[in-house]
C-alpha cells in the first residue's frame, strides 16, 4: 500500500500539516510531496478538486485531509500493526527504558542524560492505551526523583558505588 500526500510548497496550509501529523502520529507510512501553484492547477482540473492537501492511496485519488482521515478511519489495516502493542509487550518495552535509566542512575549520569532517556520511553508510548501509559509515566517520574535525590545527596551516591 501506497500513501502519497501532495502539499503546497509555500507551506501555510493548515489542513496539509493536520494530514501530515495525523499520519505521523499513527505511524502511516506515506511519501509527502510538496507541489507548487502550477503543478496544483494541473491536478486540480485533472481531479476536480480545488484545496491541498490531495491525498491519495495506491494511486487513486481519496481526497483532502478530512478525507484522508476519514477513509483511515474506516480502513483500520491502513495503520501498522506495530502500533497495536498489547500491554505485555508495552510494559516489556518499558522495563527496558527503565533498566537503562536504572543504569544511567548508578553510573552518576547527569538528570539531563536521564530525562533523554525518559523522553525516548514516552514517545514510545504514543499509541498505548492511557492505563498503561499512566503506570509508565508514573514509573518514569519516580526514576526521575529518584536520580535527581541522587544528586543531591552526594552521600547517597558514594553509599551506591
Amino acid at each position: 500500500m501506497t500513501i502519497q500526500v501532495y502539499v503546497k510548497k509555500e507551506g501555510g496550509c493548515s489542513h496539509c500539516e493536520r494530514i501530515v501529523n495525523f499520519l505521523n502520529q499513527r505511524n502511516v507510512p506515506f511519501e509527502m510531496i510538496m507541489f507548487d501553484k502550477a503543478q496544483r492547477r494541473q491536478f486540480y482540473e485533472h481531479y476536480d478538486w480545488k484545496t491541498a492537501p490531495m491525498c491519495f492511496v495506491d494511486g487513486k485519488f481519496v481526497g483532502g485531509a478530512d478525507q484522508m482521515i476519514e477513509h483511515i478511519e474506516k480502513n483500520p489495516s491502513l495503520v501498522p500493526v506495530a502500533t497495536t502493542i498489547t500491554e505485555k509487550q508495552l510494559l516489556k518495552e518499558c522495563n527496558a527504558h527503565f533498566e537503562k535509566i536504572s543504569l544511567a542512575i548508578e553510573d552518576g549520569h547527569e538528570v539531563v542524560k536521564i530525562n533523554k532517556t525518559i523522553d525516548e520511553t514516552i514517545t514510545n508510548l504514543r499509541h498505548a492505551n492511557l492505563v498503561v501509559a499512566k503506570r509508565a509515566l508514573d514509573m518514569a517520574q519516580a526514576a526521575l526523583d529518584r536520580a535527581m535525590t541522587m544528586q543531591s545527596d552526594p552521600d547517597l551516591m558514594i553509599n551506591r558505588r
